[in-house]
């Protein structure tokens, strides 16, 4: 099933360990796994429906069954499976604001009724209806394994009463089943320590070198010394290893290499930011011993000290709202980290920097001053 604005390929595949017969009651369950997908198992003596939402960000495009993976390859549509999926109309609804795609298939006379399920998640559309469509590789970290409880009586009044199949009233009006999140894999917490590094780097150490530059400049002579330390060999190495930290993530997750928006900019910022340093070096290293006025570098260096600064903020806010739920399955970090943001981004920073530019004045007033004295031979 898949609609025009598709940019989502989910998959389930149900493995069984068994431990009794399904009874003529109906039954059912239904779990959510992290903030991307919720299941819903009901069972009765013939067939077993499956209703798979998707609470993730983005529009559902497209589903797969009964395929089959060797490895960590593509999994592959099974042309012969021994019980068939159909899709359920009846249940699927692919416009709501959470989709949802229903299938039925008959019910393994020895199936249990604790059900171990696997799972992942993608938001690449595989351009295609076909059922054996070549699908992009899911996200990173959004896959998984959880059990589901399918031993819930469903009451008749909220089932069909065919036999053949489950509607109306299903496991999917049941309680959610509590699941408790996994241990955090290699590859999380890789993304977590990136994400650690590059927020001090981006948001404390960069805007503090920024600060000790605009407010100390007019005060002491060693502005640069300290300005270069926290810009350069503070910053530098802590940025090295949140880049590291990245790839390596994204490496063990088995996920292509900056493919998405926030990865393209984030190696965008690195890049900026070499770019900066050098620029920086420059203009204090190589200068013109008799010029006049400022040069236009100096400002250049200062508006693009500010875009990295604007990006960084910008990146650190898109990582921890967007990428962290959609590639780990673990959901939202909750509001508190965005209040942090919001305080720091809006009111030290910014008030601070610009505050800072009332001392302007005095500091043309001093280069003027250190130009008349270079013109005149005065030491000072």
């Amino acid at each position: 099933m898949r609609s025009a604005r598709a940019q989502l390929v989910l998959g389930l595949v149900a493995a069984a360990s068994y431990s009794g017969r399904v009874h003529a009651q109906t039954t059912g369950g239904k779990t959510c796994v992290g903030s991307t997908m919720c299941v819903a198992a009901t069972a009765n003596a013939t067939s077993t429906l499956y209703e798979l939402s998707y609470t993730g960000s983005g529009s559902l495009g497209w589903m797969a069954i009964q395929r089959l993976a060797s490895n960590y390859g593509m999994p592959s549509l099974i042309s012969n499976p021994p019980r068939v999926a159909t899709l359920d109309a009846t249940n699927t609804n692919s416009v709501a604001a959470q989709p949802v795609i229903a299938f039925t298939i008959p019910t393994d006379p020895d199936t249990q009724t604790r059900q171990r399920l696997i799972w992942a998640v993608s938001t690449r559309n595989p351009g295609s209806s076909d059922p054996a469509a070549t699908i992009a590789q899911h996200g990173m970290l959004t896959m998984g394994a959880f059990t589901l409880d399918v031993s819930t009586p469903v009451s008749s009044s909220s089932s069909s009463s065919s036999g053949d199949s489950t509607s109306g009233g299903t496991a999917h009006d049941l309680p959610t089943q509590s699941t408790a999140l996994p241990a955090l894999t290699k590859a999380q917490k890789l993304i977590i320590a990136h994400a650690i590094l590059f927020t001090i780097g981006f948001m404390l150490l960069l805007p503090a070198g920024a600060l000790f530059a605009r407010l100390l400049r007019t005060t002491t002579p060693h502005w640069f010394k300290g300005h270069w330390i926290i810009q350069f060999y503070l910053t530098a190495p802590i940025l090295l290893i949140g880049l590291a930290t990245a790839v390596a993530g994204v490496a063990d997750g088995g996920a292509p290499h900056f493919d998405g928006s926030h990865e393209k900019l984030g190696l965008v910022l690195c890049v900026l930011y070499v770019v900066q340093c050098s620029f920086g070096a420059i203009i204090h290293f190589v200068k013109d011993g008799n010029r006049q006025r400022r040069p236009p570098q100096n400002y250049i260096h200062a508006i693009l000290g500010l875009l990295i600064m604007v990006i960084a903020f910008a990146q650190v806010r898109s990582g921890y709202r967007t990428e962290w739920p959609e590639f780990s399955g673990r959901g939202s970090l909750g509001n508190g980290i965005n209040v942090l943001w919001i305080v720091w981004a809006v009111v030290p920073s910014p008030v601070l920097y610009f505050g800072g530019l009332a001392l302007l004045p005095k500091q043309y007033s001093m280069e003027q001053r250190d130009r008349e004295y270079r013109d005149r031979g005065v030491k000072h």
